[in-house]
């Protein structure tokens, strides 16, 4: 059962939305920069095209952003295998899954898919993909409905501000509220020991804490943790959002 935790109106943009957690970066408001409706279908396809490259991310307390700029490169467009890996990958796949389906090595796997993240300016690591791509190619891919594959974007001259709903919003009645707080620092791509340190508890007892939230959703870490609440948010949403 869904719980309504973290409610926000989708469609009233207000300088709340593009405020960043980082101290040093400026914050950007409704007032500076108009936002629009921006599909995030949409994006996915351009950062296929090659047409951005992402300059950072960032997570606010009720949404998640992403700040792009022009990719000064589109001679390397990305292969059709290099966008089944990330897209799977983002949709929650394991490496290991993803090689035995294509028949290839699982570092072979990893190699591509840290290729596009590169490519788009960001770590090649596959442990956490910012929520805003993830969402991103579960709206390309249909798994989600309209009012999370629904963003807003910002023209800030030089680079296009996008930001969307984040994806532990709303979260499962099942999960306490110190489980809940730790989605939320997972979801914002805190390690185990970083949320430990924050809470003043040892590394293990996160550790034991991020099982039992794996074991109440029926995921087997973060990535398909994701995953699932933007699939189960986006088929609940509509019962939280008011209109």
């Amino acid at each position: 059962m869904l719980g309504s935790q973290r409610q926000e109106h989708l469609y009233e943009p207000n300088p709340a939305f593009w405020l960043p957690l980082e101290p040093e970066a400026a914050v950007v408001s409704a007032e500076a920069y108009a936002p629009f409706p921006f599909t995030l279908a949409r994006l996915w396809r351009d950062l296929m095209e090659g047409r951005w490259r992402v300059r950072r991310t960032w997570c606010c307390p009720v949404r998640c952003h992403a700040e792009l700029v022009p990719s000064p490169d589109r001679s390397r467009p990305i292969l059709e295998r290099e966008r089944k890996f990330i897209e799977r990958a983002l949709v929650g796949d394991f490496e290991k899954c993803i090689a035995l389906d294509a028949g290839v090595s699982i570092s072979t796997v990893a190699g591509q898919i840290a290729r596009v993240m590169q490519g788009w300016g960001l770590p090649g690591g596959v442990s956490y993909f910012p929520p805003l791509l993830t969402i991103a190619a579960h709206a390309h891919l249909g798994r989600t409905r309209n009012l999370l594959g629904l963003a807003f974007a910002a023209d800030a001259g030089s680079s296009l501000l996008v930001s969307a709903g984040r994806p532990d919003n709303i979260l499962p009645t099942s999960l306490s509220a110190s489980e809940r707080s730790i989605v939320n620092r997972l979801v914002e791509g805190c390690t185990r020991d970083q949320i430990a340190r924050e809470r003043g508890r040892s590394s293990r007892t996160v550790a034991n804490q991020m099982a039992a939230i794996f074991a109440k959703l029926g995921t087997p870490g973060r990535r398909t943790l994701i995953s699932k609440l933007i699939e189960d948010w986006s088929d609940g949403a509509l019962s939280f959002v008011s209109t």
